[in-house]
């Protein structure tokens, strides 16, 4: 959650962070969002208010911000700036935890990335939800959503890279689909 500070709180917490050569705490980078965000559509209104955040969208959101207040931002500003730059730059995006629906497959994730349904062998895409950074929906090649699982084990889909047979006509898998 954001911290109620002023800005002369806020600062001297940023400054102690730095000389202490440590990270931002999420809530002070989520008080520092708050300072710094352009609207409720903005990324970093959404992260100051819920802590969830699309990370590319807030990386630009914060380049723009540097970009204009750099020129007239006094020393504590672009520090609060820098340091919560930092805070993002390092951030590992969180696994994802949840899914809207499997569509009836029991996925089990591949080296290469993709899940693969241990009862019919169709192989998708596991992208994270931009609103949730812990969920994500499966998708076929073309961005739709999955078919729904066959039940059918006699399918054959092969290992990535590869399709024994011929791809099976009502299957929008990444392997029938390529």
């Amino acid at each position: 959650m954001s911290l109620d500070l002023t800005t002369p709180q806020l600062n001297a917490i940023v400054r102690d962070t730095q000389d202490m050569g440590e990270e931002l705490d999420t809530n002070v980078a989520r008080t520092i969002a708050g300072y710094w965000h352009n609207g409720q559509g903005s990324a970093f209104y959404a992260f100051a208010s819920s802590g969830h955040y699309d990370r590319d969208v807030l990386l630009r959101e914060l380049s723009d911000a540097i970009a204009m207040a750099y020129a007239t931002a006094d020393a504590d500003d672009r520090l609060q700036l820098d340091m919560l730059g930092t805070y993002f730059v390092n951030r590992e995006l969180p696994p994802i935890t949840h899914v809207w629906s499997s569509f009836g497959h029991r996925f089990i994730s591949e080296d290469d990335g993709y899940e693969s349904c241990l009862t019919c062998g169709a192989m998708y895409k596991l992208v994270r939800r931009t609103d949730d950074p812990t969920g994500g929906d499966y998708t076929a090649a073309n961005g739709d959503d999955p078919m729904a699982c066959t039940g059918d084990t006699g399918m054959i889909h092969g290992y990535a890279g590869e399709v024994d047979g011929e791809p099976h006509p009502d299957c929008n898998c990444l392997f029938c689909s390529v």
